[in-house]
């Protein structure tokens, strides 16, 4: 072969051409040898891109990779024309042991016919290599949105219910049979037929709206979306858990006004949403918050408390919010600011918010910035909407002669005396009229009859303005609340660990009651995690220097010790996470998971196929797989200031490393 034909490159090249960046340099190597000034220039520019736009780094590479097969192709094609010589049919397998082993960046097919060394008849015509590359992107949730549209106007006869339930639910994850009353039933709730049905239906339905997808303006799908959320809240109502922020951002998006009256009487936590509604609020003199909203103030769950469950609960939701109102008054009247000005934040702060967080629409867990004061999460004002809310249900307990007191309540004297004369001057002749009764099953009383005697807490109401709740119907209920939590207080047992039993048996058998050690402190607060997952509660309170179990629930701990459930013997071998091995962040968020959460975390972050272990764990907790995802993200945006589970059911990948890191016992 003369001087001036060019050569192949070499094998070491073709690796090299493999490589990120360093392919770019043998585009340019190549350029310069074969005097090819074009590709030279692409050289070049592919790393100067590369370079400055990191994140098409990825495209860059393959373009390279393809450019040099190309070039390659020229060069051979251009020796073999040179050489004039010839060449045979060669068989597939002889054209992929010219390739690289792996090609993985794509899928490659190069067909046609190459040089072989052995001369043949001298008819033979010089061979082109033609070759396709073919890139496919796949969105886990593309079919879906394809669907939807698909879908959009379809009508469904009439069909029989078949159970339903899937995690992040579609359309082809229902069967047949499935998909036909999903379609009746959709076409019935068009006609604002509200048929009993599956949550997983309802999550397609409404995952229809979020996609814009069953009406013709934006206000027509919020009020859409606030229907779905009345019909079927009081069935299933881990829908508010969802609806509540997802119509919210609904509305934000669109440009519409919440419904506020929506969001008032509905449940609440602590997020964007309740701070935007506590701040319509700030200016009312008194501050008039309603009962759900006190409740989202209150680490003390109301609801969960025994005197609301015991019958008490419209007297608790008239008198809570005129407890709250009656101290934001107190306060002006000692010309100081309301209440939300003396222990809310000072600043309002902007933050990232997460949009549709666990929805399967396009805007879904894309972040907006807002700005607002975040009264539900500012510790001084949960701390005395906390200590209002259980002395005025201690004094109501009192009024109403029932067993048991709160414990830990820290409350100013003044305060204090206010709040009990105010409950005795309006809620004292329930109890009086109560006890005369000789069969007090049930007892009516006509508010418009007692004006007089309420007329007598002139003293307290010229403090306090509040629109009183309307009561037609009141219940005095028995007084005796005993063994209502005992599956949920033996379920608690059942999850802590050795030491932390041996404690809790320790103070049962101190007649509930022990001093506190600084090395207490940590036990407890596990214990009251637990409690706070199954009883909405706090089991043990401590006081001055003293802890003891809650009154609510000595008998279920008496129960429970006398009657001690079997604890399961836990494989020393599970998986768990080694906390010595995290940062302080990730500890923290560790040690706040629920088992059940814990369990999840690490089925996602060591299965392919986590799905299977989620609905298994699931059932267990009697909940859904899809709401223990959005509990351990919903602990990990407050500790972590993040989801650390992707839609896809991966772990985030900057957590996951340490996470995999920490596991011990696999």
């Amino acid at each position: 072969m003369n001087k001036t034909t060019p050569k192949l490159p070499g094998t070491g090249m073709r690796i090299l051409s493999f490589v990120p960046v360093i392919n770019c340099f043998v585009i340019i190597y190549l350029g310069i040898s074969y005097v090819d000034k074009l590709t030279l220039i692409l050289g070049g520019a592919y790393f100067l891109i590369s370079l400055i736009f990191p994140d098409v780094s990825p495209l860059i590479w393959l373009a390279v990779v393809i450019h040099y097969i190309i070039f390659y192709q020229q060069i051979k094609k251009k020796m073999m024309e040179d050489r004039k010589v010839p060449s045979e049919n060669i068989t597939v397998e002889q054209i992929k042991n010219t390739l690289p082993e792996k090609q993985s960046f794509s899928d490659i097919t190069i067909s046609g016919e190459v040089e072989n060394k052995q001369t043949i008849p001298e008819k033979g015509t010089s061979v082109t290599i033609p070759f396709t590359v073919s890139v496919t992107y796949h969105n886990p949730h593309e079919e879906f949105f394809e669907d939807i549209k698909k879908y959009a106007d379809k009508k469904g006869a009439e069909a029989i219910f078949v159970p339903f339930m899937s995690y992040w639910p579609s359309y082809r994850s229902m069967s047949g049979p499935q998909r036909k009353w999903y379609f009746y039933w959709r076409t019935e709730i068009r006609k604002k037929n509200y048929l009993d049905t599956d949550l997983s239906y309802i999550f397609i339905y409404i995952y229809e709206l979020l996609n814009g997808v069953g009406y013709q303006t934006p206000g027509e799908g919020y009020t859409l979306l606030l229907e779905i959320w009345e019909a079927y809240r009081e069935a299933f109502p881990k829908l508010n858990n969802y609806l509540y922020d997802w119509s919210f951002d609904f509305a934000y998006l669109n440009g519409i006004e919440p419904s506020f009256a929506n969001y008032e009487s509905s449940f609440h936590k602590a997020s964007f949403v309740t701070d935007t509604i506590i701040e319509q609020h700030r200016q009312d003199v008194p501050l008039k918050l309603s009962f759900e909203l006190v409740d989202a103030l209150c680490d003390y769950s109301i609801k969960g408390s025994k005197f609301y469950q015991s019958g008490y609960h419209e007297v608790m939701k008239e008198a809570i919010p005129r407890i709250v109102s009656l101290a934001d008054a107190f306060l002006r009247k000692k010309s100081q600011p309301g209440l939300l000005e003396t222990f809310g934040p000072e600043q309002a702060i902007t933050k990232e918010r997460y949009l549709y967080r666990s929805a399967l629409c396009p805007q879904a867990n894309q972040t907006i910035s807002v700005t607002v004061k975040e009264y539900s999460s500012a510790p001084q004002l949960r701390n005395y909407v906390n200590q209002l809310v259980r002395f005025g249900e201690n004094t109501l307990r009192e009024i109403y002669g029932t067993k048991g007191r709160l414990r830990g309540i820290e409350i100013d004297e003044e305060t204090g005396k206010l709040i009990t004369s105010f409950l005795k001057k309006e809620y004292g002749l329930i109890e009086i009229e109560a006890n005369k009764e000789t069969k007090p099953a049930k007892l009516e009383l006509d508010f418009e009859n007692i004006d007089d005697l309420r007329k007598q807490s002139d003293a307290v109401r010229s403090i306090l303005q509040v629109e009183d709740v309307a009561s037609e119907e009141l219940v005095v209920p028995t007084k005796k609340m005993l063994l209502t939590e005992v599956e949920e207080v033996n379920a608690i047992y059942k999850a802590l660990s050795e030491n932390e039993r041996a404690f809790l048996k320790k103070l049962y058998e101190s007649d509930y009651e022990a001093e506190l050690a600084p090395v207490d402190t940590q036990t407890i607060s596990a214990i009251n995690r637990l409690a706070d997952r199954y009883l909405q509660n706090d089991l043990i309170s401590i006081e001055g220097e003293r802890i003891i179990i809650e009154d609510d629930f000595r008998d279920e701990v008496d129960f429970l010790f006398k009657n001690p459930p079997e604890i399961e013997v836990v494989n020393e071998n599970r998986a768990d996470f080694d906390k010595t091995l995290l940062p302080e962040k990730l500890q923290e968020f560790v040690t706040e998971l629920l088992p059940e959460q814990r369990q999840s975390l690490i089925a996602v972050l060591t299965l392919k196929e986590p799905e299977i272990e989620l609905e298994r764990i699931a059932e267990e907790a009697m909940t859904m797989p899809e709401l223990l995802i959005d509990d351990i993200n919903a602990l990990a945006i407050n500790l972590l200031g993040d989801i650390i589970i992707e839609t896809q059911l991966e772990v985030v990948a900057e957590y996951a490393v340490i996470l995999k890191k920490s596991l011990r016992g696999e």
